[in-house]
């Protein structure tokens, strides 16, 4: 028997952190989609007020976000906890919402597999592997 489902979400450069209960508030959709053989991916969508701490902080970094900022999302139904995704931001956008005293903020991303491709690792040496 289903007993609840508790959803945790953790957002950070390099160490991600539990968000404020205000963040949680504002989450209204949540889409994870898992893929075998290619990048897992995720899109949040939050409601903003105007005067939402989301959206002065969005206005104060001009939009632009950390190079790496962390997102992991975790769910907990009947005390088992699962790792839905662990994964990074790779694009975000605000949109207008509903009514004037609102706007959307999407964040979307992929798994952590996307942090491979921002190093170039090719032509360094690795012991006993042969070159390239």
């Amino acid at each position: 028997m289903l007993k609840g489902i508790h959803l945790s979400l953790m957002i950070g450069p390099a160490v991600p952190v539990p968000v404020s209960r205000t963040v949680l508030d504002a989450l209204t959709e949540v889409e994870v989609r898992v893929a075998a053989g290619e990048r897992s991916g995720f899109k949040l969508v939050f409601n903003l007020s105007n005067q939402s701490p989301l959206q002065t902080a969005f206005l104060l970094t001009a939009g632009n976000l950390p190079p790496v900022m962390r997102v992991v999302l975790v769910a907990t139904v009947n005390g088992a906890t699962e790792v839905l995704i662990d994964g990074v931001i790779s694009r975000h956008s605000i949109a207008p919402g509903s009514d004037a005293g609102h706007s959307l903020l999407t964040l979307m991303g992929h798994d952590l597999t996307l942090l491979m491709d921002l190093i170039d690792f090719s032509g360094i040496p690795y012991p006993a592997m042969p070159p390239e």
